[in-house]
């Protein structure tokens, strides 16, 4: 009840119009973002490792074209979920293929993309009314494994006739604005509400690593950390081969200290790793986990 609830707050305070991303939408423009927050301990870096725990996952946004205009309305429905917003939308142009929104989500180093694509139809008037009917689509995929998690499609003539409403009106714009929002606002709360199912139960960590000896010893830690129980999935964000650092990114369940020092003791040559009498650092997120009632104390199974 506290994720319904927490969905309705989102869809209750979205604005109701965006606006329109005004560059060239006829194939994406992918610009980068940084692969990862800026280290904030530099010490411990030199030193060795550090684990944090950065957040919940981070979902990027594509738009089919003619449909960016509600940008700000579904950003905000999955923010308000806690979802983790990346600020620059993607729009595309035509059909666009689940192998091209995994390119553009691996290419941002997105935990999750999700696609909102509106199509509109005037029907006829109902005297001077004007009404409209509105098809939403909303999808979420995993750009690391191209799994689909969630799809939801809604007719706003089919919600409104759920909820006893007559959406027409004078003004067309108005007609139309209003079964769009009825349409949309019912996709994404099914669709967030399936998303939570899964996304709600990982959280991101940042493993910054030292003494990572070349590319096959990055492999056998990227393998390795691949395996665990409670990982979903592992990625390499940098490795700077003259230094020996690597950064990775691992989605799993909730973990505590000690399944992280266990995991940083048996990493594939962990003796180079973890020099001697340089003790790692992990950072877990106490805010986050207050947010969603888990213990310090015990593992999130």
């Amino acid at each position: 009840m506290k994720t319904l609830s927490l969905i309705t707050l989102a869809l209750g305070f979205t604005a109701i119009t965006a606006c329109a991303d005004k560059g060239d939408p006829g194939s994406p423009k992918v610009k980068p973002v940084p692969a990862t927050r800026p280290i904030d301990d530099t010490q411990a870096i030199k030193e060795g490792v550090q684990i944090t725990e950065i957040g919940s996952m981070r979902a990027l946004f594509v738009f089919a074209q003619g449909s960016e205009h509600v940008e700000t309305r579904v950003t905000e429905a999955f923010s308000n979920v806690d979802f983790r917003v990346f600020p620059s939308p993607v729009i595309v142009k035509g059909r666009i293929a689940p192998q091209e929104l995994q390119k553009i989500g691996n290419e941002r180093y997105a935990d999750m993309v999700v696609f909102t694509k509106l199509t509109s139809e005037e029907k006829a008037q109902l005297g001077s009314l004007h009404r409209f009917e509105v098809e939403a689509s909303v999808q979420v995929y995993n750009p690391m494994s191209g799994e689909l998690m969630a799809s939801t499609t809604v007719l706003s003539t089919d919600e409104a006739k759920k909820e006893g409403k007559l959406l027409t009106h004078a003004d067309p714009k108005t007609a139309e604005r209003m079964a769009t929002n009825v349409a949309l606002d019912a996709a994404m709360k099914e669709t967030i509400v399936k998303s939570l199912e899964k996304a709600h139960k990982m959280f991101v960590y940042e493993a910054q690593l030292r003494g990572v000896v070349d590319h096959q010893h990055l492999l056998d830690i990227m393998n390795y950390t691949a395996k665990l129980q409670g990982v979903y999935h592992a990625r390499q964000i940098s490795y700077d081969k003259s230094s020996g650092v690597a950064v990775l990114e691992i989605i799993g369940a909730p973990q505590v200290e000690p399944y992280w020092r266990a995991y940083l003791d048996n990493l594939p040559k962990h003796e180079v790793i973890l020099q001697k009498g340089k003790k790692p650092v992990i950072k877990l997120n106490s805010e986050l986990r207050k947010k969603h009632g888990i213990d310090f104390e015990q593992s999130n199974k």
